[in-house]
């Protein structure tokens, strides 16, 4: 079960109402954000068949408190950045618990991948209280040489008042790019 009572003071920031990716690189994060232990990355992810990386002083792949979340709701909420190497991802997770600390749900609100020819961008904010929107841009090259398809789509995620999240989703364009 997670404590935000006990974890509190490692968030970075309270209350945000709009996220996207921060442009420090993945080494230095370390210094401008709280990682979690292997034992506060358990009690918030909940999910035995995550594999917790942090152990190991060169590791990039982490975890870290981001933000505190103060919606109108009976619920704990928070967000963790991440950031995965071997996915070639990193991210902002936002996820409700109970009183208790038992996970109710999550959702992503950021994040960006990228890897020779494919790349995405995640960003969004909350419309009200309970729908997030993010705007999510995807772009694939081509099997010919600097041809790429560039589509950008918006998901809603809706928080219902017993805080499972529900997403949908609709393409807004689709470019040829050269």
């Amino acid at each position: 079960m997670f404590d935000l009572n006990a974890s509190r003071e490692k968030f970075k920031f309270d209350h945000l109402n709009s996220f996207s990716m921060d442009s420090i690189d993945w080494e230095k994060r370390k210094n401008h954000y709280k990682k979690l232990t292997e034992i506060e990355f358990f009690s918030i992810y909940q999910d035995s068949l995550r594999n917790y990386q942090g152990d190991y002083e060169q590791s990039i792949d982490l975890e870290f408190y981001y933000s505190i979340q103060k919606r109108k709701s009976d619920f704990n909420e928070i967000t963790i950045l991440w950031q995965k190497e071997g996915e070639y991802c990193d991210g902002i997770t936002y996820i409700i618990f109970d009183k208790k600390g038992k996970i109710i749900d999550r959702f992503p609100v950021a994040g960006s991948c990228g890897d020779g020819g494919y790349y995405d961008e995640k960003y969004g904010e909350f419309l009200n209280d309970s729908i997030y929107k993010m705007t999510y841009e995807d772009y694939n090259e081509r099997d010919e040489p600097e041809i790429g398809i560039k589509r950008v789509f918006e998901r809603f995620y809706t928080i219902s008042k017993n805080g499972k999240v529900k997403m949908s989703e609709k393409l807004i364009s689709t470019d040829t790019l050269r």
